[in-house]
């Protein structure tokens, strides 16, 4: 079959769960940002030229990006996809630790 990479082979649950992880971590990573930059995810959304309701969606974890939308989303956020990825990784698998941080005004 064209295309291919290799041989077909499923993905483990310890796989996928460690895939889940980073796309929770690397949403959470986009959403300090933008809160520390005080950005509204309308801001956010205008920067990177998307709807607003896809940026909530991507913050959320419920979305997968790609990795031209993970460049774009960098850029609006002033900062390279190594930082996001670099701060997600950091932050472990308590990427939902988010929710209970206080961001200062």
């Amino acid at each position: 079959m064209a295309g291919r990479c290799g041989p077909e082979r499923y993905v483990t649950a310890a796989e996928l769960h460690a895939m889940l992880s980073m796309q929770e971590q690397l949403a959470a990573a986009i959403r300090r940002r933008r809160l520390a930059l005080g950005l509204s995810q309308l801001q956010l959304a205008a920067a990177v030229r998307t709807p607003r309701p896809l940026v909530s969606r991507v913050e959320r974890g419920t979305h997968t990006i790609t990795i031209d939308t993970l460049i774009r989303y960098a850029r609006g956020l002033g900062c390279t996809v190594t930082d996001l990825v670099s701060e997600a990784e950091s932050r472990g698998t308590n990427a939902r630790a988010i929710d209970r941080e206080v961001v200062p005004a």
